[in-house]
Order: structure tokens, then sequence, then C-alpha cells
């Protein structure tokens, strides 16, 4: 069986800022001057395959001589003669998450999720590392702990934001914890230094996927404590009723689609994420009160369809447009109206870019944008023309000598937010709520 690992691992935003890239933390910590993650995808064929981190920290000792150290986890482990890296990023974090123990310094790194992230035949297994908050001794490199929050992610639930130092009351004593939300709308707390749960985890089943090549997960992680800060499921008492019609366009899609709350896998008619892509806990984190012991987080609840589709074969002779729902559709939809401001519409994209440089954009990536090198010239500009012009021409696909990982059976539609006929979300409010969250007693406040 060939199988393709493909990670994705997020240097970790910061909690304490670097002025200049080098301000101290406060003594008595060695001074962090830049951690830089190696961020690898790789495709392997014939063989089984372990992920691959790679984590390179500079500190500055106390002779302020800068020495680095590297962390690698688990390296691949190869079963066949062949193996080529695809693809290699280096990202430059400005800030860092850290904190001190008596035997050197913790970084607390939370990863993303594997590739491609709502199909996972070429993943098959639980992708430890990914979706993980991974605690490194920064004296040594070596791994502390780590606790996997999603196996197997199909739903994009890698972490929304760094995690949260904390220090709570237990049994009368001061614990040093970390705290982290999620996409889901829950909470993990940990010990610090240990990685031990501080309030229950229970691991229970979920539905297993229908579609062929994909293998779910079997369980799932559920923090019993804190309650969840955002809702969970979605049902039919739900639906919007801002006004009739509304609300009977939401109940007939509704009726269409799959809603059974948590790790519901994709499936072809459509399967409600919520809370949706975007949280749950959001991109700007959750704020912690040392005095009151309440950590405080923002929530989205809105809710979005996801929906697999086949991908189009690109081998051959194909378009323009086949090229575009092969490569493009999943971010942009079907329809090139993205979902804002995430994923921009490309509906007259001719307005604000020219030939050559959507050209450019496409083949080197910008942003969160992948590059698409893999596409030959004669590919590139029937897309390209397709995008300026609406015009589908044929074109010979072209084997190149660098195989996009991601070329995977299925694909999804797109982005798609659950809205109503008028573009209102299709669900009763709140769509957003500010919450409080006790870290001594894991009650709401």
């Amino acid at each position: 069986m060939i199988q393709v690992a493909a990670m994705h691992f997020d240097v970790l935003i910061a909690r304490v800022p670097l002025r200049d890239g080098q301000a101290p933390p406060p003594a008595p910590l060695p001074r962090i001057l830049t951690p830089i993650a190696v961020l690898s995808k790789t495709l392997e064929g014939d063989f089984e395959v372990e992920k691959r981190m790679t984590l390179e920290v500079r500190v500055l000792g106390k002779k302020k001589r800068p020495h680095k150290f590297r962390v690698l986890n688990d390296v691949v482990i190869a079963k066949g003669a062949r193996s080529r890296i695809i693809d290699l990023e280096t990202y430059v974090g400005n800030d860092y998450l850290c904190t001190y123990r008596a035997d050197g310094l913790i970084i607390s790194t939370p990863t993303g999720s594997a590739a491609f992230d709502f199909y996972g035949s070429n993943r098959i297994g639980d992708n430890l590392f990914a979706n993980s908050l991974i605690a490194l001794n920064a004296s040594t490199g070596q791994r502390v702990w780590h606790f996997q929050a999603v196996k197997h992610d199909l739903w994009d639930r890698d972490f929304p934001a760094p995690p949260n130092l904390v220090t709570v009351k237990r049994n009368g004593k001061l614990v040093d914890a970390v705290a982290q939300i999620t996409k889901a709308g829950v909470v993990f707390v940990f010990e610090r230094a240990t990685g031990k749960p501080l309030f229950p985890i229970e691991y229970r089943e979920v539905q297993r996927s229908e579609v062929d090549g994909e293998v779910t997960a079997a369980t799932q992680p559920f923090p019993l404590k804190p309650p969840p800060f955002a809702r969970q499921t979605l049902a039919e008492d739900m639906l919007t009723r801002r006004t009739p019609e509304a609300h009977e366009a939401a109940l007939a899609q509704f009726k269409k689609i799959r809603s059974a709350g948590q790790f519901v896998p994709p499936s072809f008619e459509g399967t409600i994420v919520f809370p949706g892509f975007d949280g749950g806990g959001e991109w700007g984190g959750a704020a912690f009160d040392p005095a009151t012991g309440l950590l405080y987080v923002n929530a989205n609840e809105m809710a979005w369809i996801l929906r697999l589709v086949e991908r189009p074969k690109t081998e051959g002779r194909t378009s323009g447009r086949a090229l575009y729902l092969a490569n493009c559709a999943s971010c942009h939809r079907q329809d090139l109206h993205g979902s804002p401001p995430d994923f921009p519409a490309l509906v007259n994209i001719g307005n604000r870019y020219s030939e050559p440089e959507i050209r450019t954009i496409t083949r080197e990536g910008r942003g969160r944008m992948p590059a698409f090198a893999q596409l030959s010239r004669p590919e590139m500009r029937a897309l390209v023309h397709f995008l300026l012009t609406g015009d589908d021409t044929a074109v010979e696909a072209h084997a190149s000598g660098s195989p996009w990982p991601f070329g995977l059976k299925y694909t999804s539609d797109g982005y798609n937010k659950f809205l109503d006929p008028d573009g209102y979300p299709a669900v009763e409010p709140p769509w957003g709520t500010l919450n409080a969250i006790n870290l001594d007693t894991g009650e709401i406040a």
C-alpha cells in the first residue's frame, strides 16, 4: 500500500513579546533569540511513514554566546528505497510562549492539521503530533509531553491560537498549568510540567466514515470540564426564525445534510461543522486573569457545511475549468465566490491583478495559499485564462517531475457557511459569545 504523510507544523504565536526580536523574558530565564520551525511535508512511496517535526531554537546562554538545539520527533521510518521531500518551508516567529521549570525552559507548541484537511486516504492512522500540544525542554531539545486533541483530523480542527500559561488552585495549592482553547469550543487544561490533565478527559467512540478510502479514528477526546463555551450540536429547533421565509429555506437545506454534533465525518451530501472552521475559539486566543483565575474566551457560533466531491481528473486531456476545480475550488468554491475574508472571491479577478501577476501568485503561492508549481506552462495558461474570461480551454496535461501530494480522489466543494437566502446565518443567535471560565473549578463563571 502506498501511503502519503503530509504534516504541517505551526510555530506558536507568543504570549511573551520579543522587542526587536530579542527582548529577554523576566530573569532568571535564558534569553530566546529566534524560534524556528522547519515544516516538512513528506511524500513516500511503497512503505509506511511516521511523521516528522524539527524545531530549532537559538538560546543566548549565561556567557551570551548563542547556541542551538534541534528537536527531531518520530523521524521517517522507511520500509522501501524511495524517499523524497517534496516541500520544505521555514517559518520564523517573532514571539514565543514559554514557562520556566527548575530544570530549564519549556516551550509549549501547538501543531497544525495533517493535509489534505477533509479526506485522509493518504494518511491512514491517528497522525500523531498533528493537532497536538507539545511541550519541549529548551535545555535539551527533548519532548517532555504531548497531547493530541484531534486524531486523524477531517474537519480542519487545528488549534486556533497558542495556549495560555495559567496558575490554578488545586487542593489549596497553586499549580502552574497550561490551558488550550479549540475551534470546537472546549478547553483542555494540563499541568505545565507533566502534561497531566487537571480535569478528566473521556475518549468516546465516534462515527465512522462511509467514504471509500477513508478510515476515521475510532475514538476522540472530550474534556468533561470545563463545559464547552460554544454550542456543540446544531438541531432543527436552533435554525433561524428571522423571517418565516428564512426559516423555511434553512429547514429545507438542513434536512438534506448531516448534523449530529462533533466528529461527524465529511460526506457527499454535506456535514454540518458547528462551531465552524473559524471556531469556537478564534485566532486572537484567550486571556487569563491571575487575580480571579478566570479565562476569558470570545467565540464564534457559525455553522459551516463540509461537502466532499470527486476531484476532476487532470491527467491526459483536461481543461482550465477542470484544473480550477481540482486545485482551487476547495478554497475559492466552484462558483469562484470564495468565503471572504479568509478565502477571497476570484470573480472579476482581472480587475485586481494582471495575467502575469495571477500566474506568479498561482505558481509561487502567497500568504496561506500554497504554491502550484506542479502545473505546466500550458496548464497554467489554461487555468489563468479560465479565471480571467470564464472560457474553458482544452489543454494536454503534462506529467511534471513534482507530483502534487494532495491530488486525492476527493476534495471539498469549498468553505461554505450555512446561510439563509439573505446572507444571514441560518442559526439562531447568539452568533458569538464572550465567556469567563473559572479554571480553579472548571465551571463557567
